[in-house]
């Protein structure tokens, strides 16, 4: 689930939300805001994987109306790559194709 516009222009900074799969059925929600939203952007512009699995670092957990809300901080920074080994361990335990 991505919310947001200008995916394709990595340095648009308007807010961005994107749903994160954390299992099977619990999905929360991440607000991307400041300026960590050109790096998301230029990431997703950059990969073609169907599937994206990403290690997100830095992020503010916040509980509104009994939902779990996830948002960034400037010390935000995305990583997408499917050769570290807690990448590759998601991969395998959810059985999610890396390719598109």
């Amino acid at each position: 689930m991505f919310q947001g516009n200008d995916f394709k222009n990595p340095r648009a900074t308007t807010e961005v939300r994107i749903g994160l799969l954390l299992n099977r059925s619990k999905m929360v929600r991440l607000t991307i805001m400041d300026n960590v939203p050109a790096q998301f952007r230029d990431l997703h512009s950059m990969t073609v994987m169907k599937y994206k699995v990403v290690i997100i670092t830095s992020i503010n957990p916040i509980v509104f109306k009994g939902k779990l809300i996830l948002a960034t901080t400037p010390a935000t920074r995305f990583y997408c790559d499917s050769t570290i080994d807690l990448i590759q361990s998601f991969i395998r335990r959810n059985k999610v194709s890396n390719h598109s």
